[in-house]
């Protein structure tokens, strides 16, 4: 008789591993929604079948993380302003956000350093894999729901390669 252990049930009762594109953005100004639009055209272009959850939000830090909590796989699509070429696209890493960490309030918690904190406390939910695609746009304060020609080129191009990725079942290899 073999009796198992708690966490051997507990992978048996398991749905299977879930991945997870999350576009992050304001669709009412402009260039910063970039990662909603990227979120609707993987969708509209995704088969069906796949295991995988769509979903745009207007979250960032903890609640980000939240969002992410329970799936195997997170692939996080964002506009990014670091005074770079508008609709350069950046594939980053978490760990690749470790000199942004700051924990001095956690109302002011940005990704990564809430992302640091899910992993301290919520390791087991985190997922194993996280990869973030930032979209350099301009920052505007006016409303606008449309993209900029450069942005709208490089939602394209983002939403392209995720659903190659996802096809092709290339989430292993999100980390090239």
């Amino acid at each position: 008789m073999h009796l198992q252990s708690a966490e051997e049930t507990h992978q048996k009762d398991e749905p299977p591993l879930k991945t997870l594109v999350i576009g992050v953005g304001n669709p009412l100004l402009g260039d910063d929604g970039v990662g909603n639009v990227v979120a609707k055209s993987v969708k509209e272009r995704l088969p069906h079948g796949l295991n995988v959850d769509i979903k745009e939000v207007s979250a960032s830090g903890i609640e980000l993380v939240e969002e992410i909590m329970g799936y195997d796989t997170a692939i996080i699509i964002d506009a990014i302003a670091t005074n770079g070429e508008s609709g350069t696209i950046r594939r980053l890493k978490p760990e690749e956000l470790k000199q942004t960490i700051h924990f001095t309030t956690p109302h002011h918690f940005n990704f990564a350093s809430a992302y640091e904190f899910g992993k301290l406390f919520a390791s087991r939910s985190m997922p194993k894999k996280v990869l973030i695609y930032g979209i350099e746009i301009e920052p505007r304060t006016n409303f606008s729901e449309s993209l900029s020609p450069n942005v709208a080129k490089a939602a394209d191009l983002v939403a392209a390669r995720i659903v190659k990725d996802l096809t092709e079942n290339e989430v292993d290899n999100l980390d090239t």
